[in-house]
């Protein structure tokens, strides 16, 4: 094993799963405090939790639906932008906004965001031209949309 690396990757609900189906077992609750300790002692598993994967790929077909059929649910950039969005504003406001920039695809002078990774990118752009468009109320920025 190289520094703190995971050699091996477990999804959290996998684990809660495997918990679920041994609580009764006395013996297989053993083994799993001492997998858990020996996890956590040489960090060679690496516990990743999936349970927000739909809400980002609810959000990241917002933009395959209608403006980037193209678009990969793949591309670790644009998941950590639609993870940071959704976690900073929740998953409602950050639909409206990615709804309200589709809106605007192709309109002379506003953002062009294609992808959640330029809607993160381009926020600030896209609340200056909603207040531009209000006539420079400056209700007309992010709480507007």
């Amino acid at each position: 094993m190289t520094g703190n690396k995971p050699t091996k990757k477990l999804l959290l609900k996998d684990v809660i799963q495997w918990i679920e189906e041994n609580k009764e077992n006395t013996k297989a609750l053993t083994k799993i405090k001492k997998t858990a300790h020996l996890i956590l002692k040489t960090k060679s598993v690496q516990i990743v939790d999936t349970s927000g994967g739909i809400e980002i790929n609810k959000f990241i077909g917002i933009f395959s639906k209608t403006i980037n059929p193209t678009i990969s649910f793949g591309h670790s950039g644009i998941r950590k932008a639609s993870e940071y969005l959704i976690k900073k504003f929740g998953y409602n406001k950050a639909e409206k906004m990615a709804l309200y920039a589709i809106s605007l695809f192709g309109t002379p002078y506003a953002p062009v965001i294609t992808n959640p990774s330029l809607l993160k990118e381009k926020l600030s752009q896209l609340m200056s031209y909603r207040i531009k468009e209000n006539g420079g109320d400056r209700k007309g920025g992010i709480d507007e949309i």
